[in-house]
């Protein structure tokens, strides 16, 4: 089965949590989308105050007009890119489907239009029963990368989602002879290294798991999954202090909740309790569910004499280890987990159609990554690729569908929710853009922001309730009293018809920022109509 999500102590936590605010997975999983936003930044809101662009919603048939550039992911990246700022037109708040693994120069994402051909019947489409055993489901998983590999032979991506289908079954050294024909076609195809360590680790040879690690390492510092493998090895080796070191540094840029339920382990075994204490609650912070750390949490309290603590942590590790819904003493769960499987199935099901999507073969992504979407009703990668997808094609509303499902799933990141209202405002629909924005602005009360910039931003556009936009932009300047809030302050008191404050806002705003001539320009024409 697919030890990447194993529920043993010690394994990661689901999706590989990398806390609330941050959308990452390895390239396996990275991605998706957005838009074309009505909600335009400090240069088109500025037209829209001086009535040099007159207060409408962009026409569909000009949404598209440009494209953004393509911005790189980490490969195998999960959840969103968090953002508090607000973005211009065209510019985009979540990753688009990269490679899922290693993007080979001139290759590059579809743009929705080109022709996939005849769907492969090994595609099954919306109207095929989802299998009903764990056989059946194994089956539909290897007619499909199979279909893949038919597709595209001899590609080092395609045949490590063959390597990973395997793996996922129990056929480990079958998958590492994969890996190894992959390696033969890029002797530099870092997931192939990956791969074969985590086999070796779950073998019991730790040598062998670092030094593969430590390869895929040397080719991407950026291989968080290749330190977990790597850092977990030297413990076993009872180089605890070599873990410290590679966990570390790479912790403070890329915090997730298995480096630091490790990072505790490896300071646990150096007697160093209160660095582990601190290294087990930071992976509860970021994973509140991580019912491994709750309990490695308590053996650390017990052994500082903090009793109470260690109860409630005990108390809470036993909660969630009962909603894994154990069948028998000892919690195990069955060998034939038909739901379990079916979660990991979809999880391949979004990497395969990464392949498809950035091969040019959109209608095939599409098709795959809807199969991971009901196979996996939380999985929240398959339904942004979906997304992606979608919003280059112009089906907004079918973008909306899919992000709203995410929000579903969680609801906790305002990115998606300025998503959703920039999209629901490109149709026009300004009540929904509205809520939207708001839900954004609500969901992270301590980070506003986002939410209130895209809602003035909505009445200075629509000219609807510029008394609230002026309220919002008021507490935008209390908050940060930068030169684009003074002007975006000006802007909506202008359009509302407080001259004098619109007067003595831009004043604060060219003030601030002497050379932006946008704000100059805007002062202009408050001085026009005041008559100075």
């Amino acid at each position: 089965m697919d030890h990447t999500h194993s529920e043993a102590p010690g394994s990661p936590p689901p999706d590989d949590w990398r806390g609330p605010s941050l959308f990452a997975r390895p390239a396996g999983r990275a991605l998706l989308l957005v838009a074309c936003l009505l909600i335009v930044g400090v240069g088109g809101w500025l037209f829209f105050a001086t009535g040099e662009h007159r207060p409408r919603v962009t026409p569909r048939s000009k949404q598209l007009a440009s494209t953004p550039t393509k911005r790189e992911q980490i490969a195998n990246t999960e959840g969103p890119l968090e953002s508090t700022a607000h973005r211009p037109i065209g510019q985009r708040d979540f990753p688009e489907p990269s490679r899922p693994r290693a993007a080979r120069s001139g290759e590059s994402p579809s743009n929705g239009n080109a022709a996939d051909g005849e769907l492969p019947r090994q595609v099954p489409g919306d109207d095929t029963p989802l299998p009903t055993s764990s056989k059946a489901l194994i089956r539909e998983v290897n007619q499909i990368v199979d279909g893949l590999i038919a597709t595209f032979p001899d590609d080092p991506d395609t045949l490590e989602m063959k390597a990973r289908a395997l793996d996922w079954v129990g056929k480990s050294s079958q998958a590492v002879d994969v890996w190894k024909q992959c390696l033969k076609l890029n002797p530099d195809y870092i997931h192939a290294y990956v791969g074969m360590a985590a086999v070796a680790a779950r073998n019991g040879n730790h040598q062998k798991a670092a030094e593969l690690a430590r390869k895929a390492i040397a080719l991407s510092n950026q291989a968080f999954r290749a330190r977990t493998i790597l850092a977990e090895a030297l413990i076993n080796l009872g180089e605890s202090e070599q873990a410290v070191e590679v966990l570390n540094a790479f912790l403070t840029r890329d915090p997730r909740s298995q480096g630091y339920f490790l990072l505790g382990r490896a300071y646990s075994d150096l007697g160093q309790l209160a660095k582990a204490r601190a290294s087990y609650e930071s992976a509860i912070t970021i994973y509140p569910r991580y019912a491994e750390a709750f309990y490695a949490l308590s053996r650390i309290y017990l052994r500082l004499k903090e009793r109470d603590k260690a109860r409630t942590a005990i108390a809470k590790y036993h909660a969630l280890m009962l909603e894994r819904k154990p069948t028998r003493p000892g919690m195990e769960r069955p060998k034939d987990d038909l739901e379990d499987m079916s979660k990991n199935a979809a999880i391949i099901y979004t990497d395969v159609g990464r392949v498809y999507y950035v091969k040019n073969k959109p209608k095939l992504a599409e098709r795959v990554w809807r199969r991971a979407a009901a196979l996996g009703p939380k999985n929240v990668p398959c339904r942004q690729g979906l997304a992606w997808l979608y919003r280059n094609e112009n089906r907004l509303s079918d973008t909306i569908k899919r992000l709203e499902e995410i929000t579903a799933i969680d609801p906790g990141k305002p990115s998606y929710y300025l998503e959703i209202g920039r999209l629901h405002a490109a149709l026009n629909e300004f009540t929904a853009a509205e809520h939207a924005f708001e839900t954004a602005a609500t969901v992270d009360p301590k980070n506003p922001d986002a939410g209130n910039l895209a809602l003035v931003d909505l009445y200075l556009a629509t000219n609807q309730n510029l008394a609230k936009g002026v309220e919002l932009a008021h507490e935008l300047v209390k908050r940060n009293p930068s030169a684009s809030n003074y002007a975006r302050l000006a802007a909506v008191c202008f359009r509302d018809g407080d001259l004098a404050a619109a007067e003595n806002a831009i004043a604060r705003a060219v003030k601030t920022a002497p050379t932006n001539v946008r704000y100059k320009q805007l002062q202009r024409t408050i001085e026009k109509v005041t008559g100075k």
